[in-house]
């Protein structure tokens, strides 16, 4: 055999194949019709083998067309206070916070599939949730270090509260999140949750 670069053994790997794959899983889902590995497969061309090298479950791939197009970090400004970082990022221009091609419409798929199915619901937690509250996290504790709020405070149960806020407009009041009326009620709720953590002044 001469001598120089190896030869790579097998069928080249396609490059679009992993967006066919997640296009085909979103259209299934848009149509409400049931995710299966055999849907995905008819749908997108592609073999099972395909599939599960690039995914190990039907969770794992689901979770992942469902969270196409959103941003993988939440940034929070802190040139100011970690207030005003958080009020910028969560009450400012939604694109920003989530992502130019990331939809409402997908936003509420999501939250179908992760009510109506706990194994999704965990899958996307573990992949995609917690790697975005990194930075937040960061950010209150922060605000902790600089004096901003009680050395006392729970962070991980205030973001809770502050994502909480949000969710609540969306999922129990059915409200378009990016209307006036639920954004004001949002914010609203922020403020008082911020307030409870604030330092008390002497």
């Amino acid at each position: 055999m001469p001598e120089g670069k190896p030869r790579r053994l097998g069928r080249p790997r396609n490059e679009n194949l992993d967006s066919k794959i997640l296009q085909a899983t979103r259209n299934i889902i848009e149509k409400d019709e049931r995710v299966s590995i055999e849907a995905i497969v008819q749908e997108s061309g592609a073999s099972r083998a395909s599939v599960y090298r690039r995914w190990p479950s039907l969770n794992n791939l689901i979770a992942n067309a469902l969270d196409e197009g959103r941003k993988s970090e939440v940034l929070i400004d802190l040139s100011g206070t970690v207030k005003d970082g958080f009020i910028a990022m969560f009450f400012g221009d939604l694109s920003v916070a989530h992502g130019e091609d990331y939809t409402m419409e997908r936003f509420r798929k999501r939250m179908e599939l992760a009510m109506s199915d706990p194994k999704v619901q965990q899958v996307y937690w573990s992949s995609y949730v917690e790697k975005r509250r990194k930075y937040p996290l960061q950010a209150l504790q922060l605000a902790k270090d600089r004096g901003e709020i009680r050395e006392d405070v729970d962070i991980d149960a205030a973001l809770d509260s502050i994502y909480g806020a949000l969710y609540y407009q969306f999922l129990i009041r059915g409200q378009d999140i990016t209307s006036k009326d639920c954004r004001g009620r949002a914010r609203a709720a922020f403020e008082l949750i911020w307030r409870g953590m604030e330092t008390q002044e002497k």
